[in-house]
């Protein structure tokens, strides 16, 4: 994985714009080894699954057997990830 983050900085870094890493587990559990490998390359580093901690993970997908996001899901990543990004000045307060 390092590999491939690195891979992802050095295009970010060539062509100028800034890359970040989102993470997203069907359950929170430890995600640090992956945030201090996003880190040591360079990337921000943004953890979207703490958001559904007060949801019913179940009924954030579009059908039980898969595990596509519906539309309540997004918003959830969405309002997360615009939240961290202001946080971290990559995006600005509106």
């Amino acid at each position: 994985m390092s590999r491939q983050f690195a891979a992802i900085k050095r295009l970010s870094t060539e062509h100028d714009v800034p890359a970040a890493i989102a993470y997203l587990a069907n359950h929170v559990e430890d995600f640090s080894v992956i945030e201090r490998l996003a880190v040591a390359e360079g990337l921000s580093f943004f953890e979207v699954s703490t958001a559904f901690r007060d949801t019913d993970y179940k009924q954030m997908k579009i059908h039980l057997l898969d595990g596509y996001l519906n539309s309540a899901a997004h918003k959830i990543i969405a309002d997360s990830l615009i939240g961290q990004l202001q946080e971290s000045g990559l995006l600005p307060e509106e």
